[in-house]
Formats: structure tokens, sequence, C-alpha cells
């Protein structure tokens, strides 16, 4: 792995991204919100962690010098011990110094993506649902939002910009006019990139690396995190791929891409892998597919309220059968 080129606080040379996640991600889980000291396991923990490597204790240490440095931590915490965590940070803080330590900032976009990446911030986003689960939310503006399952996003309206930030999984926007005095875009942000609307209805869903945009209506302007200049507009009626180094060639949108929206979900022709990889979204548990058929073809409209009914009523028009072990394992291999 490449080292990050930047210096530790110790004055000494670059050091790899991953020990530097270690840290932050240490320092987040050691000096969250709860008033509770931590475990004396957790102690342990984290004390052979730094004790591991020279690399891991000046990791460390750059944190704990960020954080005094922004006077939200006292500045003689002392390296070998957990102090009583007095004065703490708070968990968005820790994260924001997560940023920092990580030598890109809370503002740049690689410092947005790498925020993104912590699940603090879905557990503690404004709308989320779990697992099969659907929301819808009108926000101040009048504007809808829906979200599919497994989603997280937080609301941030101010008096600049209508603001929604997508952490996992896939939202349905319905823009209203800005009511305010002042006009304030409507932007989704994921951390690929930012989407703003131009009087629209679209859905965004985060795929890992990639952000995929679908306009319903009116149409979309698309901003890559690395390459804002490269802005793509997109139409109703079609969709993009956008990564954070670019967006890919604007493609037709499949016609029932929101059928997600009435609990449905439309299959034409599509691989079984592929098929059982979007239903394995709507319910709890490993969904497997044997390599001897991930090539059939499936193709029907399904109601995302019962998976598993869906799951037994492929045995009737594919040479398939169904094997489960509980609720939390299933395999799907030739009858």
């Amino acid at each position: 792995m490449a080292p990050i080129n930047t210096t530790t606080a110790d004055g000494g040379g670059p050091l790899e991204r991953r020990v530097l996640e270690e840290a932050a991600r240490w320092y987040v889980r050691l000096h969250g919100d709860e008033p509770a000291q931590p475990s004396a396991r957790e102690a342990q923990s984290w004390q052979r962690w730094l004790d591991e490597a020279p690399d891991h204790r000046r990791a460390w240490e750059r944190v704990r010098h960020l954080q005094a440095r922004m006077g939200r931590v006292p500045a003689d915490i002392a390296l070998p011990t957990l102090q009583a965590r007095t004065g703490m940070v708070s968990r968005r803080g820790a994260l924001k110094t997560f940023g920092l330590v990580l030598g890109v900032g809370t503002a740049g976009a690689m410092g947005w993506r790498l925020l993104e990446q912590s699940p603090w911030l879905a557990w503690g986003a404004t709308c989320r649902t779990g697992t099969g689960g659907r929301l819808s939310h009108q926000l101040a503006d009048g504007s809808m939002l829906e979200l599919n399952t497994d989603s997280a996003v937080d609301v941030a309206f101010d008096a600049q910009t209508r603001l929604l930030r997508l952490h996992r999984g896939e939202i349905l926007v319905s823009t209203r006019p800005d009511g305010a005095a002042v006009h304030r875009p409507f932007v989704v942000q994921t951390r690929q990139g930012r989407l703003t609307a131009l009087g629209t209805r679209f859905i965004v869903r985060q795929l890992g690396e990639a952000t995929r945009l679908t306009v319903l209506e009116h149409a979309v302007r698309a901003e890559p995190a690395d390459a804002p200049q490269q802005a793509v507009h997109v139409a109703a009626g079609e969709q993009l791929l956008m990564q954070a180094a670019g967006a890919g060639a604007v493609q037709p949108a499949p016609a029932y891409e929101d059928a997600w929206s009435r609990g449905m979900l439309v299959a034409l022709d599509w691989r079984l892998d592929e098929f059982l990889e979007e239903l394995a979204r709507y319910r709890p548990g490993l969904l497997h597919c044997d390599a001897s058929v991930a090539a059939l073809k499936v193709s029907g409209v399904f109601h995302l309220a019962r998976p598993e009914a869906v799951l037994d009523n492929l045995t009737g028009s594919l040479p398939v059968r169904v094997q489960r072990l509980g609720r939390w394992w299933t395999r799907v291999t030739a009858a």
C-alpha cells in the first residue's frame, strides 16, 4: 500500500493510509459520545495495537496532537494510558479529525469520501431504513424524499443550500420550488460527487465505489468529486454511472427503475445471479447463487415484501432448488 505523502507530528516520514485510518478509528471508538469509560478489554486491545509497530504509535501521536491543537482535548494526555474522557470530542468531531489525520481536510473531496465510509455517520443519519424497509419523508421545502432498503441520508438545509448527504443505499427525490427569498440549489452529495437538481424527480443509488443516477423528470447536473469541471447534464429518461474521477457515458434509463418505491422488483431477462444479488438487499442473511445456474435468465414483476416467496416461485419456472440453513443462509442450486 502506498504511503500518504504527509509527515507525523514527531517529524517522521510518511505513514501508510491503512495505519492512519486504524489510529483514527481507534480514537473514535475510545472517545465517542457515550459517557462510560472504555472497557478493560477495549483498553487492552488498543494497547496491543499501539505496541505492535512503531508506526502505530506515531499515527496515534498524530491524532493526539491534532486534537490538542484544535482545542478539543487536553494537550497533556499521556500516550501509554487511557485517561478519563473529560473534554473529549464527540463522534462527529472525531470523524472531522479523521479527515485531518489523513492530510486531506473535511472540506476536500477525498476527506468527504473517507468520512462517508464510516458506519457512524449512517447510524446517526437524519433518515434511515433497515433491511427490507422503505420510508417516505417530506422535507422542509415540500420536496419528497423516499428511502429504499438499508439506506441512510442526512438532511442539511441552510440559508444557501438544500443538501442531502447519501451515506448508503438508494433514494428517490421529488423536488419542489424553493420558497426561500434567495434561491437555494437542491444538491445530493455522495462519496463520488455532487448531483444538483434542475427542477426534477430522480433516483440516486450508492454502489460502493460509484454513484448511479437515474433521472425520471427534467434534469440533473452531475459533478464528479475529483473532476467537477467534467460536469454532465443528465436529462429525463437517462442514467449515469459516476465515479470520483469522472462520469461514464449517459445511457437510456430502464423505465421501471423506480418500481421499488411501489414495492416491486422488475426483472427483464436478468441473469439469475444478478437477480439474486438485487433480491438480497431486501432480506436478512446471506443469499448465494451456485455457478452452475448463475447464467439462467429471469423475467417478471416480483413483490419485495415477500422475498422468500419470490425465491420459492423461482423453482416453478427455472430448473433450480432453494436450500436453506435457518433464516440466515440460503443457496440457489441446480434442481
